[in-house]
């Protein structure tokens, strides 16, 4: 749009730009799923030189003690020149990972647009008396799919299993269990990934059994399972508010899905619910006052950041909590933070003084305790009067 009022000229010119990836990892995340206690896993990982220049990388490193590295070779520092390629093994520990879920692989180069790049290692190990199956699972899943220990079938069929696992059972929280049946939601996914269907059959009949496959094919309806609604209703009937804990990671789409859920109930129970949200992370050094070194999250330090506002606005705004919510889930990957919290009405002043306190790193160290002590890994996951709840968030 032009104008040529002396008084107001206006020249609108349109620009365009592309964000070209210079340094290239693949994959970006080592998933090693689960892992049976004692075991080793080992996954390789390519780095491209996406650049018109000669990269050179000076270091691939880990933080972490049960995540190894072997470069396969290679001696460092290295160049590569235009689309040259190099690979290295990441390898994880079950022994010395415990109960950590994931870690990170830093590769240091001299580009400078792309220093250094991040590389997540992401797992899980199974405890000796663990149903692997039933600790994926959310809600009455459980009930009506057969558990695996991991030192039975799951271990003859492991790498199926962690397909299963970690694809099709947290879809099932979702689905309506008086319309579809977890084994129909199992063969429909493991189509969906190109299995040929011998192979679909054979792995439903070696996990859950013969008779797994004819029932597979069955239209029984599954009993149905409490609403959310429902669930909190029934908590509410002593008369006493209903205690709710939600456990969440700030980036999380299906947490986003569990906090647009609960906004609707509160919107209408508000006065008879005490909800608290404790936030899923790893603290890692104490002594610092950065946030960055302090805390880790699987999706970042744009999540942790983000994890810290929403204790922050929990504790000191608490009114306006899921006002904020409302708008900065909208698209929670944003930097425009501020609007969001202007617009909920949060003193803006005040919470970016207590996100630059050192206090703000304790009260985000404390809340992330809570997920911490109860092992809980999975967002989201909710209690409604200390009890697990069983069902979608729909």
């Amino acid at each position: 749009m032009n104008s040529n009022d002396p008084n107001t000229p206006v020249f609108k010119l349109e620009l365009t730009a592309m964000v070209k990836v210079e340094v290239d990892v693949n994959p970006t995340t080592v998933n090693f799923r689960e892992l049976l206690p004692g075991e080793k896993k080992t996954e390789t990982v390519e780095v491209v030189n996406l650049s018109d220049n000669l990269l050179k990388i000076n270091s691939i490193t880990s933080p972490y003690d049960f995540v190894s590295i072997d470069l396969a070779g290679l001696k460092l520092p290295l160049s590569l020149k235009q689309n040259e390629k190099a690979t290295f093994k990441v390898s994880v520990d079950a022994a010395s990972m415990k109960e950590r879920t994931w870690g990170q692989v830093i590769i240091s180069t001299d580009n400078p647009h792309t220093p250094q790049v991040t590389l997540y290692v992401t797992g899980r190990v199974l405890s000796e008396n663990q149903n692997s199956m039933g600790s994926h699972q959310q809600g009455s899943a459980q009930t009506f799919l057969p558990q695996i220990t991991y030192s039975d079938r799951a271990r003859k069929l492991f790498p199926l299993y962690n397909f299963v696992a970690g694809n099709v059972v947290q879809n099932l929280a979702g689905c309506n269990s008086s319309q579809c049946l977890p084994m129909k939601a199992l063969i429909q996914v493991l189509v969906t990934q190109n299995f040929p269907d011998e192979k679909i059959t054979e792995a439903v009949r070696q996990i859950y059994g013969p008779a797994a496959v004819a029932a597979s094919t069955s239209n029984s309806p599954q009993p149905p399972r409490p609403s959310l609604r429902e669930a909190i209703q029934n908590a509410l009937k002593d008369g006493k508010k209903a205690k709710l804990d939600l456990f969440a990671m700030s980036y999380c789409p299906f947490a986003l899905r569990a906090e647009k859920a609960l906004d609707k109930i509160m919107a209408e129970l508000g006065s008879k619910i005490d909800l608290q949200i404790y936030f899923i992370a790893q603290s890692k050094t104490e002594g610092s006052d950065k946030l960055a070194d302090s805390f880790a999250s699987l999706h970042g330090l744009p999540e942790v950041e983000e994890d810290l506002r929403q204790v922050l606005i929990q504790k000191y705004f608490p009114e306006k909590l899921f006002s904020y919510l409302r708008l900065r889930n909208e698209n929670i990957k944003t930097t425009d933070w501020r609007e969001c919290a202007k617009k909920a009405g949060v003193d803006l002043k005040k919470l970016e003084e207590l996100i630059a306190s050192k206090s703000s790193l304790q009260l985000f160290r404390e809340n992330l305790a809570k997920a911490q002590t109860m092992n809980i890994h999975a967002s989201p996951t909710l209690f409604i009067n200390n009890v697990r709840y069983q069902g979608g968030f729909q």
